[in-house]
């Protein structure tokens, strides 16, 4: 089982007292018991604050069709073959507001922290189906290290509260995973291998009939070792379709993944400071399949519709060697063994009318069941302490969204909808985006909107720590900017700021009786910034870099894994149509982090460059080179878990 969330990386000096609670437990039972056109406002309205000089891929398996053209985002296509990234967490690494953590190496686990807010604030969709599990004890945190970057076509980071559209739980934002077996089909085959033990091979194809479009995906990834105290695996295959007819059109993914991984525990001070040298196994299995019909793009008039389906399956084994005693914590942590299980379901319909020819109106209902199953066991002392579980969680809401374009370049695009939870009243969640030309080649915008997170079935229903009376999480935030181009348009410079309230935060009380209460008061400002500048036909750069406040209160005490500041720098120079050359710089300040072996501490901060090539020999042949951690940075995203050092991989990609 992982501690982390009981901690919940918030007011650490509270939350040493757990393993006292076990212990009490334990004698009890021995004693007989998440590059559009600035003018349109879309990438405004939608905060999709992602940055990144590269073609813009859009592909939406969430929001209707009529609507992709008012909320179109800049998307990051990420492509095994491209050789840039090594995994999914480093494709995500850089960009504004988007702070990451991956200690220890590949099988470490990956959070990433939407302007400040949790790493569970932030809802996944993989191909429009929402993944985070929230039966272990990560509270629904989703672990990007569990996939790679190869089978998916495009990344997409939409920020801020933005429940009115996605529904609950998307207090921070929403983070869309786009497989590649979605649109155009394509037929490559992809193998790649380097240092530190990293092997990956992709192969993908399709086929078009008339109106029907298919296309199956399978994807094989392997990093890391035990010996090293960091190692992962991935396997996953995809299939999907579409469909275009006179009355309708579709599309249907089915996607099955398997995943292990193996690191030293969180808190135990890595391959450095741990006593306990045998590591934290994890495995899991997930399958997510969606269905959706839509009105055909063709449509110019009448009323516009949209319906859905999806589900998915997850499954996770977590087993823990645990902490031994040290002076963050004199008691440790206990070995634990976590078995859980997610069932989720959901349908959602919609429709849409012009009104007044400057306006459109939708409105929609949706509504999802869910069942949580966890098996653990805490093992303390030589006593084994069961915990398991079982819980269902029903939904229904509605929402409504007017797009309004009062003038030429204006958007105005206010939203609410309000949601019906099992055993809670009716929650509403507004939000409102306005988009305003100021000037040439000047725009203002700004968003201001609030959201709500269900608790858990793990901090509701956990025998040991659980609480049913838990309140929902809630957040109010305002962000604020500016975009400019310059240089005759061949430079944007973006400036904003962000102001967020996490209110009714999930926290442990030792007790007695030990249990999870909303205590926390979570706040976060802070302002991001970015440059993209074409400087040739060759050669572009991006710049980005945030600063982000974030504290906990009352106290004011710093958040675990968050830093104040960050940046990088991208340049891609392609000196010819089949010649490529990519450059990052990633500069990452000091970050608030705890351990068992040494309590709280600062880590210092560190920069760190990757380089990566491609080379088209000839039409559907390319040859892909890189070099991770380029110089050999020596640091730390967690206590005692030393990243990898420098890495040379290289690669082979084949089109049909």
């Amino acid at each position: 089982m992982n501690w982390r969330f009981l901690k919940h990386l918030r007011l650490p000096c509270r939350l040493r007292a757990l393993p006292v609670v076990a212990l009490a437990v334990a004698s009890a039972f021995s004693d007989p018991a998440a590059g559009a056109d600035a003018t349109q406002g879309t990438a405004a309205v939608a905060t999709a604050d992602e940055v990144v000089a590269l073609p813009p891929f859009v592909s939406d398996a969430v929001e209707p069709v009529w609507a992709r053209d008012t909320r179109t985002a800049t998307t990051l296509p990420v492509e095994l073959g491209d050789g840039m990234f090594s995994g999914m967490a480093d494709a995500l690494r850089g960009l504004p507001g988007v702070q990451i953590g991956q200690p220890g190496g590949p099988g470490g686990r990956s959070s990433v922290h939407l302007r400040g807010g949790e790493d569970n604030y932030t809802v996944v969709l993989l191909d429009g189906v929402p993944v985070n599990n929230s039966t272990e004890s990560t509270g629904g945190g989703f672990n990007f290290s569990m996939i790679d970057a190869g089978g998916f076509s495009s990344v997409e980071v939409v920020q801020g509260p933005v429940s009115a559209r996605y529904g609950p739980d998307a207090l921070s934002g929403v983070i869309k995973l786009t497989s590649d077996v979605m649109g155009a089909p394509d037929s490559r085959a992809v193998v790649q291998a380097g240092g530190q033990g990293l092997a990956a091979a992709h192969v993908s194809g399709g086929g078009q009939s008339g109106g029907l479009t298919a296309a199956v995906s399978a994807d094989w990834w392997q990093d890391g070792s035990r010996s090293e105290g960091s190692y992962a695996r991935h396997e996953a295959v995809a299939v999907g379709a579409t469909w275009q007819g006179r009355s309708a059109e579709g599309q249907m993914t089915l996607r099955y993944g398997w995943q292990e991984s193996a690191s030293f525990p969180d808190d135990s001070g890595g391959a450095q400071y741990a006593v306990l040298r045998s590591l934290e196994e994890r495995s899991g299995d997930s399958t997510t399949a969606a269905f959706e019909l839509f009105s055909p793009a063709t449509q110019t008039a009448g009323l516009k519709w949209h319906v859905r389906s999806w589900g998915a399956w997850l499954k996770s084994e977590d087993n823990s060697p645990g902490v031994a005693p040290g002076p963050g914590d004199p008691e440790g942590l206990p070995e634990s063994r976590e078995s859980t299980t997610l069932k989720r379901a959901g349908a959602s319909a919609e429709v849409a009318a012009e009104i007044g020819g400057n306006a459109m109106l939708s409105v929609g209902v949706d509504a999802e069941s869910a069942q949580g199953e966890s098996d653990a066991v805490l093992l303390y002392g030589g006593t084994a302490i069961p915990t398991p579980f079982k819980a269902t969680q029903d939904r229904a809401g509605a929402f409504a969204e007017c797009t309004w374009r009062p003038l030429a370049g204006w958007l105005i695009q206010p939203s609410v909808r309000v949601d019906k939870m099992q055993d809670y009243l009716p929650r509403v969640t507004p939000r409102l985006g306005v988009c305003v030309p100021v000037g040439k080649d000047l725009t203002f915008r700004m968003n201001a909107g609030t959201g709500f997170k269900r608790p858990s079935f793990y901090a509701i229903s956990n025998p040991l720590v659980g609480n049913p009376a838990l309140k929902p999480e809630r957040a109010q935030t305002a962000d604020a900017g500016v975009e400019k181009r310059i240089c005759g348009g061949r430079a944007t410079i973006e400036l904003g700021g962000f102001s967020s309230r996490y209110r009714d935060g999930i926290d442990f009380d030792p007790g007695p009786p030990p249990r999870l209460v909303n205590r926390d008061v979570i706040r976060s400002d802070g302002a991001e910034a970015s440059l993209r500048l074409q400087a040739c036909k060759e050669l572009e750069f991006v710049f980005t870099g945030t600063y982000a406040n974030v504290r906990s209160e009352p106290g004011g005490l710093p958040l675990s894994g968050r830093g104040r500041s960050q940046g990088a720098v991208r340049v891609r120079w392609r000196p010819s149509r089949s010649f490529t050359v990519d450059v990052a710089v990633i500069a990452v300040g000091r970050v608030f982090d705890t351990s068992v072996p040494t309590g709280d501490v600062f880590l210092p901060d560190w920069r760190k460059a990757n380089l990566a090539a491609r080379y088209e020999v000839r039409r559907g042949l390319a040859l892909t080179a890189a070099v991770d951690n380029l110089f050999d940075a020596k640091y730390e995203e967690a206590v005692g878990m030393r990243s990898p050092g420098v890495r040379a991989r290289g690669g082979i990609e084949m089109r049909f």
